[in-house]
């Protein structure tokens, strides 16, 4: 009889088990899914400052940036709206936030706000002259 080279059934299986418990362990250990959570808040906060300064200046009217730090909630206020955000993987540094654009698009001072992460320090300033939103992370 002749002898075929190959691999038998049980063998696939058993290296294609061990494989998966390698990626298994490995998704684990890298945390996938909290650095893109953590991503999508900060993001989303940028973007609500973004929307509260368009908003100004579409509208003519002040819009409110308000982060209450003990409730983890930015509160965006406008002289006819109201909405509320609320997160909670990031943590805050640094106390109530305040912010009030102005309908030139402006804040009536420059802020810098700071979000803690997992692995990473992220850094939100408020230009005072423009409004514009600037996003800056760092390792910790």
């Amino acid at each position: 009889m002749k002898k075929t080279k190959g691999f038998t059934l049980i063998e696939l299986l058993v290296a294609i088990f061990l494989l998966g418990i390698i990626l298994g362990i490995g998704v684990i250990k890298f945390d996938f899914i909290g650095q893109y959570k953590e991503k999508m808040e900060i993001n989303s906060i940028v973007d609500s400052l973004n929307f509260a300064r368009n908003n100004a200046i579409n509208t003519g009217y002040d819009n409110k940036f308000f982060f209450k730090k003990s409730s983890k909630k930015i509160e965006l206020s406008s002289a006819n709206e109201k909405c509320n955000i609320y997160f909670d993987v990031l943590d805050y540094d640094g106390s109530n936030v305040n912010i009030i654009f102005k309908s030139t698009g402006a804040p009536k001072e420059a802020r810098t706000i700071y979000f803690i992460g997992k692995n990473k320090k992220y850094k939100i300033t408020v230009e005072v002259a423009t409004g514009k939103v600037n996003l800056s992370e760092e390792k910790r």
